[in-house]
């Protein structure tokens, strides 16, 4: 039986181990799609730049291509979803990848799931005139800031 072929966005030493360690792993080949350093290198990440050349190295691969994952967060968490629809037999759908980076949509999955275990939460516009009349929280809360583009 053909090993499946695993390609790994920012694989290193110290969690290629890791990967080896998990059962079945003996069935897969993983291989480094991009260096530790090439996915979280920097304080930059020109992902349209990463992702070109994801493709490139993707389609020199002569063989099929089982899967592409990440073992990091941003930029690699969302390229991998997005390179696993192009290159592979089975596509991610991605929006469950947007609700889990997003922290507002992660949240409402969160308490659809655990409602339990998540502490009330809401959304506001920090631009609005009065932001704090849209806030239904009790003092104190903590505000995650997103990059707000406009």
């Amino acid at each position: 039986m053909e090993k499946k072929n695993i390609f790994v966005l920012g694989l290193d030493k110290f969690n290629l181990e890791k990967l080896k360690s998990i059962d079945g792993a003996g069935e897969c080949d993983f291989q480094q799609l991009f260096s530790y350093d090439e996915a979280h290198g920097g304080r930059r990440y020109p992902v349209p730049d990463m992702m070109r050349m994801a493709r490139e190295r993707l389609a020199q691969y002569p063989k099929e291509i089982d899967a592409v994952i990440s073992l990091w967060d941003y930029p690699t968490s969302l390229m991998a979803p997005i390179l696993n629809r192009e290159f592979t037999e089975r596509p991610d759908d991605l929006a469950p990848l947007f609700k889990c980076e997003h922290k507002y949509w992660s949240r409402i999955e969160q308490r659809e799931i655990i409602p339990d275990l998540i502490p009330d939460f809401c959304r506001f516009d920090p631009f609005d005139e009065n932001p704090l009349a849209t806030i239904t929280l009790d003092y104190p809360f903590w505000v995650k800031a997103h990059k707000i583009l406009r």
